[in-house]
């Protein structure tokens, strides 16, 4: 009798905390909302930990709030209905419902269709350039 009780209480806890979180997460949807409707919306600072990459240096990780993960998530499902369309049929990297399995096929079909002419582009390192045009006088 002693262990069904605790049981209970256990499980009638347990419920209690799913509530107060489903509570707090209507709230912060409801405060977000109004917040980017007003234009008053402002992210809050990310927590940042050091993580040690195998050539001994230290890699530093970004982690947002659940609140900015919200936001971002929304603007994500938006952008991208966006620009989905402008995108040529042939690029595959990062986006949804393509896969790496995908581009492959694609290449196949372009060399059996006697293509072979490829354009790769790589721009993890772009924002580091500094580009200062040279001037003609």
């Amino acid at each position: 009798m002693k262990s069904r009780c605790r049981r209970n209480t256990i499980l009638s806890d347990t419920i209690v905390s799913m509530y107060m979180i489903m509570i707090r997460c209507v709230s912060l949807r409801f405060r977000v909302g109004k917040e980017l409707r007003e234009g008053t919306y402002q992210p809050q600072a990310n927590r940042k930990v050091e993580i040690p990459k195998t050539n001994g240096k230290m890699r530093t990780l970004q982690i947002p709030t659940i609140r900015d993960r919200v936001v971002q998530g929304a603007l994500k499902l938006i952008l991208e209905a966006i620009f989905e369309a402008d995108f040529c049929p042939n690029s595959y990297g990062f986006r949804p419902k393509r896969s790496p399995h995908q581009a492959l096929a694609g290449v196949r079909r372009s060399v059996l269709r006697r293509m072979t002419t490829v354009i790769d582009i790589d721009l993890e390192k772009f924002s580091d350039i500094n580009f200062r045009p040279k001037m003609v006088v």
